[in-house]
């Protein structure tokens, strides 16, 4: 039995080494075995986002609630189901209208999660992080000095005014003709574009370490096989 996990592994190993290999090879030109092996990696992701769906939605959504309670599971689901099989007539273009109802509501629900999101997940915790910033109890509790302290906490409110200055796309009609913004607006959004351009350098420096990290620990696995290779040779 342990024999048989053990060829398992192995073999599993050898199919990796090669796609791995495969997807390497990218460098020196499109070809075919690189087209399958992008081609094997979406067939699985979609077969793992299906399994997924099913299992975290409409099994416990949608057949438990039918199996545990008939009645009641047809009463719970019965609008939901009638909003999900209207959508089906978006694939006809003389039936589409009749999915309208449920794009229209599944529209308005995303709108208000991304917009409630944003508010509680990024407005309110930005406004109380610089607002923490000025907390000097909190600064004496973590034995920071004030000083430093408030110059931090100042660049963090000066960078959250500038940048949110920058999104402010209110303008009047000069004699020109022509829109312009506020004239106390213009250098704040110009200051706060710097400061988006180094959020925007942080975020690529952290997803180019990662795929760093990734390659990296693609090499070592390399490396781990043809050791285990030449220990078995």
């Amino acid at each position: 039995m342990n024999l048989s996990a053990d060829w398992l592994n192995f073999t599993m190993m050898l199919v990796s080494a090669m796609l791995t290999l495969i997807i390497f090879s990218y460098i020196f030109g499109d070809h075919f075995l690189f087209h399958l092996a992008v081609a094997l990696f979406i067939g699985v992701s979609a077969a793992i986002g299906c399994l997924t769906i099913y299992h975290s939605v409409l099994y416990p959504a949608l057949i438990q609630p039918i199996i545990q309670d008939p009645i009641r599971g047809w009463i719970t689901i019965a609008i939901p189901l009638l909003l999900s099989c209207l959508l089906f007539f978006k694939l006809s273009q003389r039936w589409s209208f009749m999915g309208n109802p449920s794009l229209a509501i599944m529209a308005g629900v995303g709108a208000a999660t991304v917009v409630g999101g944003a508010i509680k997940g990024t407005l309110f915790p930005q406004i109380g992080a610089s607002i923490t910033q000025f907390d000097l109890q909190a600064m004496k509790a973590a034995s920071v000095n004030p000083i430093v302290g408030l110059i931090e906490g100042g660049v963090i409110l000066f960078g959250t005014i500038t940048t949110l200055a920058y999104f402010h796309f209110g303008a009047h009609l000069t004699s020109e003709g022509k829109l312009q913004r506020t004239s106390w607006i213009e250098p704040l959004s110009w200051i706060g574009k710097f400061f988006i351009a180094v959020a925007l350098g942080w975020i690529f420096s952290g997803i180019l370490r990662a795929g760093y990290i990734a390659f990296l620990e693609r090499v070592r696995f390399m490396i781990d096989l043809i050791l285990d290779l030449l220990r078995v040779i």
